[in-house]
């Protein structure tokens, strides 16, 4: 992976770790019901069984710099690090690491971080869905959503989301999954502006 750096943090370099504290330290997909489909994102987990973070991908307003909760083609698709879903309206996909502190807060989740940063510098468009993933069952086309956000996570974390999809037997709730859009190698959507005068 040499598009984001593999190296943990020291813990003095990010303020958004939480305390380090004793025992094992999880990191959970769990995702949103939305309709038919869904919103895929990564939950820190302490070892007391708290959540501790959560990663999410978003699509944002370029009118109003403001979260929407259904995202227009053309919005800007941005990853967050601070913002929090309840458990009671969310469902838990699997476990995809458990570790120390140093391996899964310091490490891995430090690069889920990093990931953020690195999405949010280079102003991704948000496409929620594609014709052809609905009827036809492709891939999607160029849909490049919270759920691909959600991959990008998992591939700068080194955590396999789309086998912990498959084993549940829930795969296709998440359009724009498998697509890690920061691999360089990423053909990348583009909205359509809209001509200006």
């Amino acid at each position: 992976m040499d598009h984001i750096n593999t190296s943990p943090l020291p813990a003095s370099d990010d303020s958004r770790l939480p305390p380090d504290a004793h025992g094992a330290w999880r990191i959970e997909l769990r995702y949103l019901p939305i309709g038919h489909r869904g919103h895929a994102f990564l939950t820190l987990v302490d070892p007391e069984g708290n959540d501790a973070g959560q990663l999410h991908g978003l699509a944002v307003s370029r009118n109003t710099g403001k979260v929407v909760p259904l995202g227009a083609d053309g919005a800007q698709l941005q990853a967050f690090t601070d913002r929090e879903m309840p458990r009671d309206k969310t469902t838990k996909i699997g476990d995809l690491a458990a570790g120390t502190y140093d391996e899964i807060v310091r490490g891995k989740w430090a690069r889920g971080l990093q990931a953020a940063d690195e999405i949010n510098k280079r102003d991704f468009d948000y496409k929620g869905d594609d014709l052809s993933y609905e009827i036809v069952g492709g891939n999607g086309g160029q849909i490049q959503n919270s759920n691909s956000v959600a991959h990008t996570f998992g591939k700068a974390m080194d955590l396999d989301l789309d086998g912990a999809t498959r084993d549940a037997g829930i795969e296709r709730k998440f359009p724009g999954s498998g697509r890690d859009i920061l691999n360089p190698g990423y053909d990348r959507y583009v909205a359509p502006r809209p001509d200006t005068p």
